[in-house]
């Protein structure tokens, strides 16, 4: 005999009172019509079945209420849907058919949208609700993947709210393709916004309708972002007429703003210019000169393709950036720009510049930069340096830890050098590289443009404190260590990466820390500690043949303290002190052997 499931024995009480519920409230009106008032009792009946559907809305609405992810917290719903809002975005695409040929037909084609996470506001009345309550989540709009009617609504949600808006303006008034990816930048829309990023499609000079379009109404406005997409360039004051009273920071593509500009508000302290790859417009160091005078509280300077040498920068003389000036980084492939500007821009030691020179095929042009990025003129030669070193990049910065410290020279892990957000003083990048610009020409292996040794002549030296190597493939011998490094006579700390493949450089750096004239060591004579990382799992051989870089290491520290310039402490990764253990026994006696997280 089959059991029924615990579904079916709540079914059948429950069928039991609805159904006896049903036939109370309708058996009334059964009786009525059946004196002769069918019209009215019809009526009644009716407006007992819209009441029983009402509560069945509200019945449903209780069901919903026991599921467990409506009984979160509002807050923690608000949260999950921000995580939401900021992974799946609305889109908009065009419907076009393939075998339309006239435009005009093309043009006309159906445009679909999909909410993306606004989703969520048609799910449950409980998430509609929380969703539509919470302006946070309304405040930054992509207008160009939004349905053009669901602007308004969206706006209002944001509750006056400040308004990040990413939105398109076609220059062209008759324009018609593509309609609706802009929002309407009104007085009350423009007083809002906060974060604006603009797309300016089809400028052309005959378009007189088009002055300021975004008038002067952007009193708010923090952070302006701007491509132009277009044959011309338009006039300084093309999108407002006054200076953006707070406008901090001022994103660029592919329009290089006239010194008179609108857009270079004073109290813009963030600034980055970059061409896209189509762009034929450049900027001239002369022109970025008068850009920077006009700045007078720039704090970061991001110049991304932009730089070519004019007719007027053969008279240029040397200027100064703004002083308030912390971190300038400039990407480029014209070498003889970067020559021009590392030779005339007069930038306070305080400040941190990255040099990123691609595509450079003369090595004489790296040697240029080089010579003026690391001029010890333009250094605070008041504080102690710390080098970085590896294959096509240089970083010099000040040295800040202290002795309770360990150095570990991390930076070697990244494929690119950063500068310390917190405390940007004084940091000096240098990345060179030689990949042709279109990636389809041969460089030929002799090309020596990414070789290291050819800049170390520019570097100050005899300042550094601390330098961190990486997997060196040139260096090789003691006399090419210490022809290299003899001047950097004041450093105390070494960081260096081990790898196999090169065991000939390690060993050579060995012997050069082990050459000794009688009076001094030839190389950092005044070396207190090491640390080693090796490239991934170090070969292992039998105990009785040591790891390489154990034994060229035990034997620099047994000459150093020998000849009384002892070295205090080696740092080596957690794993490998363990997996090495007893190859480590005799270093023990001779420094303090101390482990540190894998770098």
């Amino acid at each position: 005999m089959s059991t029924s499931s615990p579904e079916d024995q709540q079914r059948l009480p429950a069928r039991t009172v609805w159904s006896s519920l049903v036939d109370m409230r309708f058996d009334e009106q059964r009786d009525l019509a059946e004196t002769g008032a069918h019209a009215i009792t019809l009526q009644e009946a009716d407006v007992e079945l819209q009441v029983m559907q009402e509560s069945l809305l509200l019945a449903r609405r209780r069901r919903n209420s026991m599921a467990s992810v409506l009984r979160f917290p509002e807050e923690l719903l608000c949260r999950i849907f921000g995580y939401l809002q900021a992974s799946w975005e609305p889109a908009r695409w065009r419907m076009y058919q393939e075998d339309v040929e006239d435009w005009e037909a093309r043009s006309s084609a159906l445009t679909r949208y999909t909410s993306g996470w606004m989703a969520v506001t048609h799910v449950c009345s409980t998430w509609r609700q929380t969703s539509i309550n919470d302006p946070a989540l309304w405040c930054a709009v992509d207008c160009r993947h939004v349905h053009p009617r669901s602007l308004d609504t969206i706006l209002a949600r944001a509750k006056g709210r400040m308004l990040d808006i990413t939105s398109s303006l076609y220059a062209d008034p008759f324009e018609s393709r593509n309609r609706g990816a802009e929002v309407s930048l009104n007085a009350a829309t423009c007083a809002r916004i906060e974060k604006l990023d603009l797309s300016v499609i089809g400028w052309e000079s005959e378009n007189e309708d088009i002055v300021a379009p975004l008038s002067s109404e952007l009193p708010n406005l923090l952070e302006l972002k701007l491509s132009f997409l277009s044959d011309e360039l338009p006039p300084g004051n093309v999108l407002t007429t006054t200076y953006p009273p707070k406008l901090m920071l001022l994103d660029v593509t592919d329009y290089p703003p006239p010194p008179d500009s609108t857009l270079l508000s004073h109290t813009l302290t963030s600034l980055k210019l970059r061409y896209s790859s189509a762009a034929t417009y450049t900027l001239t160091i002369t022109h970025l000169s008068q850009i920077l005078s006009v700045l007078p509280n720039l704090q970061t300077c991001g110049l991304e393709n932009v730089l070519c040498v004019g007719l007027e920068d053969e008279a240029l003389q040397p200027f100064s950036v703004p002083s308030s000036l912390r971190v300038l980084t400039v990407v480029s492939s014209a070498n003889d720009a970067m020559e021009v500007l590392t030779g005339h821009a007069v930038i306070p030691s305080s400040a941190s510049v990255m040099i990123d020179l691609h595509t450079c095929v003369s090595p004489d042009a790296g040697l240029l930069v080089a010579r003026n990025l690391f001029d010890e003129a333009n250094l605070d030669q008041t504080r102690a340096q710390e080098l970085i070193l590896k294959d096509r990049c240089v970083r010099l910065c000040p040295w800040y830890l202290d002795g309770s410290q360990v150095w570990v020279g991390s930076d070697l892990r990244s494929p690119d050098f950063t500068i310390d957000t917190v405390n940007p003083i004084g940091y000096r990048v240098l990345r060179i590289t030689d990949i042709p610009s279109t990636g389809f020409e041969e460089v030929e292996e002799t090309d020596t443009v990414e070789d290291i040794r050819l800049y170390l002549r520019y570097l100050p030296l005899q300042s550094v404190t601390a330098i961190a190597f990486d997997i060196f493939h040139r260096i090789g011998t003691a006399d090419s260590w210490i022809a290299n490094f003899s001047s950097a006579r004041n450093v105390m700390h070494i960081y260096c990466m081990v790898a196999d493949r090169v065991s000939d450089d390690f060993i050579g750096l060995c012997a050069a820390l082990d050459s000794f004239d009688g009076q001094e060591f030839a190389l950092f004579p005044r070396l207190k500690t090491i640390t080693i990382s090796f490239e991934g799992q170090p070969s292992l051989c039998e105990r009785s043949h040591p790891h390489f870089a154990i034994v060229a290491l035990t034997s620099v520290l047994k000459s150093r303290r020998l000849n009384n310039a002892p070295m205090q402490e080696v740092h080596v990764e957690r794993f490998l002190e363990s997996l090495l253990e007893e190859e480590w026994d005799e270093i023990r006696t001779l420094v303090e052997l101390s482990s540190v997280r894998q770098v």
